[in-house]
């Protein structure tokens, strides 16, 4: 198995096992998979892994595109920086499509998707992001190895990478149980379902 296999896979199953225990941990059943949520909105006070996702491949895309990477690599081949960085921008940008898409219009024609379909989404976005910031911890190391960053710099840029995403993983943790609890009391009280902010 490649390195980029890893970024790739790692941060698949990364993703997938956390939401996946989140859903075994909040012990919800086929009943609560299938309950209603509205439609997802890109709220940027509340959708900070997306958005981070989107900071971060367009950093890790500019210094990929701009000479910065060395010719010869030590992680990841040259033009596979660039290529992750579009196609995690791309994972994360099909996320709330893959809830959209599960959608249904009840009588009234107002679209809804299910708590399933949210996890999902969720879990996408995840791997979105961590294998963004993955792959640009490699890119640092890369920048280091060849001396272009000091010790310092590449240190405080590893923590600027790794910190988010240690707290992209509570958020998460966190922000699946407040948008499923926040559905479940507008239906309890009749309410119309809202949209909910994509992590």
């Amino acid at each position: 198995m490649s390195l980029i296999d890893g970024v790739v896979g790692g941060s698949l199953i990364l993703a997938t096992l956390l939401v996946g225990l989140r859903r075994t941990h909040l012990k919800l059943t086929e009943d609560h998979l299938n309950q209603q949520l509205g439609s997802p909105k890109w709220n940027y006070s509340e959708s900070w892994a997306s958005t981070f996702t989107l900071g971060a491949g367009v950093v890790g895309t500019l210094l990929s595109s701009s000479g910065v990477v060395p010719a010869s690599t030590s992680y990841l081949p040259n033009a596979a920086y660039g290529a992750l960085h579009v196609l995690f921008l791309v994972v994360a940008g099909a996320a709330p499509l893959i809830y959209v898409a599960s959608q249904t219009a009840d009588s009234s024609g107002v679209p809804h998707g299910v708590v399933r379909w949210f996890l999902v989404a969720t879990a996408v976005t995840l791997w979105a992001a961590w294998g963004q910031l993955a792959t640009l911890g490699f890119l640092i190391a890369e920048l280091l190895l060849e001396g272009t960053l000091s010790l310092r710099t590449a240190i405080l840029w590893l923590i600027v990478v790794g910190l988010p995403a240690i707290l992209m993983g509570v958020y998460s943790w966190k922000g699946i149980k407040w948008r499923i609890n926040r559905q479940e009391a507008l239906r309890a009280r009749g309410g119309d379902l809202l949209p909910w902010s994509i992590l």
